[in-house]
């Protein structure tokens, strides 16, 4: 019964003339294919440039060959080479949207491609509302990926339309090898409707495969992003499927990661697993941890758990995972990894666990998170684990330039930090979390350690008599000049691998 597609390529995006800049950039094949009403082949006739003649319509309803249809926004198609000139097109392929109050026809923005006979195709300027030629493309070529992707759409749209109650186990395979498919190949959302609509089938699904389908789409179209969605994972029995996931012996590193992360969201999202997948995340979530791969997404999971689940955690699972944390703890050195296990510490140990491990004074358990490099800027934000305290002064950012054996030679506190909101003035009472950008450019090349500190303490006390809270430490490199003597192009470099 299912409408097998043949092939899902996608015409590649072609590049507008050399020496021409196209401000607006057009939208795929592929998308005008799923958003329009009808795709007709047709001829522009002399003293006819209000309408088409058709010779072929190759989906919807738009009449029969032979008949001239009129088109409602001709002036703003920019298929004119001329200004208020009558375009002549031997054949030009048209995708419409009609209008449904007036039954018009109007051309989708950028929606057509022409030929006036010769070996040259044009499409439209979007800037200029004029023909620009497109190299490297012939009619054939343009009118054998349009009609493969028509059939991509049929099809899509005749699954995408069954009910949900109806959707069996083939349907919803259907839409996950497909629609993956598409959306893997082009993450750009080249189906922006399809993919949109065929997700949302697959995360309501009952079946938890369907709904991890869903999640791998999602994961390959953004590789780089953390999984998030939670709602799909909290249920008892996707919490589980999750564990069989883990447990093959063939999933990739890439599907572990995900696994991970779909538990850490999961739980996030109100989670309740079954008492047995208590236990196996307790046995298993500690392995997946100690592998350098998926250290931060099994840290993570842990970490969800031990928030919601830790009066459910049997008291020697919880001795054991703290054991665990403490040893890592110790033997991390700096980045992200740091500020998760401080957090698990507070989570399964509470505030004086991380308190004698770190050794900072009792009170505040400063963390730095998602710091990245945009040119010479850092940009994070500060947030505080455990029991919240107000913090009035602005934190001091601390970077110290270390030396090849990792001491410190050198030390500023004088950086340009900016915050959000701006100012400081009410200071920063605790929950929550504050954006913060540093300007580098006072840092000379070389590895900086970054810390910051705060200290509980009146706007314009001086901080008299308080006590440093220091977060858990960054390394950054900053680069000077290349080899051949060059500013890097990338002169900012957050590596959590950085010893």
């Amino acid at each position: 019964m299912l409408i097998l597609v043949a092939s899902l390529m996608l015409a590649q995006p072609v590049p507008p003339v050399a020496g021409r800049v196209i401000a607006r950039s057009l939208p795929s094949l592929r998308e005008l294919a799923w958003r329009a009403d009808a795709v007709v082949l047709g001829s522009v006739l002399e003293g006819k440039a209000g309408a088409v003649e058709l010779i072929e319509v190759l989906s919807g309803e738009a009449g029969t060959p032979g008949k001239l249809i009129p088109i409602a926004n001709v002036a703003e198609a920019g298929w004119a080479f001329q200004p208020g000139a009558e375009p002549q097109w031997r054949w030009i392929l048209l995708f419409l949207a009609k209008n449904p109050k007036n039954e018009d026809w109007r051309i989708l923005p950028g929606g057509w491609r022409g030929s006036t006979g010769g070996e040259q195709i044009f499409e439209p300027d979007l800037t200029a509302k004029s023909p620009v030629g497109v190299p490297m493309l012939t009619w054939d070529t343009l009118m054998g990926s349009t009609r493969s992707d028509l059939r991509s759409a049929a099809a899509l749209r005749a699954v995408l339309s069954v009910p949900a109650g109806a959707r069996d186990p083939g349907v919803l395979d259907w839409i996950g090898r497909n629609c993956g498919a598409l959306q893997n190949r082009h993450p750009e959302s080249v189906w922006p409707g399809a993919s949109t609509a065929a997700l949302e089938a697959l995360y309501s699904s009952p079946i938890a495969a369907s709904r991890w389908a869903a999640a791998r789409i999602e994961k390959r179209a953004e590789p780089n992003l953390a999984f998030k969605r939670g709602e799909p994972f909290a249920q008892p029995e996707a919490l589980d499927y999750l564990v069989e996931i883990l447990a093959k012996s063939e999933i990739s590193s890439v599907d572990v990661i995900l696994c991970l992360e779909a538990i850490a969201a999961g739980m996030d999202a109100g989670g309740k697993p079954f008492p047995s997948t208590l236990e196996t995340f307790a046995r298993v979530l500690p392995e997946k941890a100690r592998d350098k791969s998926t250290k931060i997404p099994a840290i993570s999971a842990m970490l969800s758990i031990a928030r919601r689940m830790d009066a459910l955690l049997p008291g020697q699972v919880r001795e054991k995972w703290l054991e665990a944390i403490l040893e890592w703890y110790g033997a991390e050195k700096q980045g992200p990894a740091l500020g998760l296990l401080a957090r698990l510490l507070v989570a399964l140990g509470g505030p004086e666990a991380y308190w004698k491990a770190k050794g900072n004074p009792r009170g505040v358990i400063l963390l730095v998170e998602d710091l990245v490099a945009d040119s010479t800027r850092l940009k994070g934000i500060l947030r505080q684990a455990g029991t919240a305290v107000g913090i009035q002064e602005k934190p001091v950012f601390r970077f110290e330039r270390l030396d090849a054996m990792g001491k410190v030679v050198a030390t500023k506190d004088d950086l340009v930090v900016s915050f959000e909101p701006a100012e400081w003035r009410a200071g920063w009472a605790g929950p929550g979390v504050v954006p913060f950008s540093v300007e580098t450019r006072g840092l000379e090349a070389g590895r900086w350690k970054l810390t910051i500190r705060a200290k509980r303490a009146e706007v314009g006390s001086g901080n008299a008599g308080g006590a440093w809270w220091v977060s858990e430490p960054w390394v950054i490199q900053c680069k000077g000049k290349n080899p051949a003597g060059q500013p890097e192009a990338v002169p900012l470099v957050v590596n959590p691998e950085i010893p």
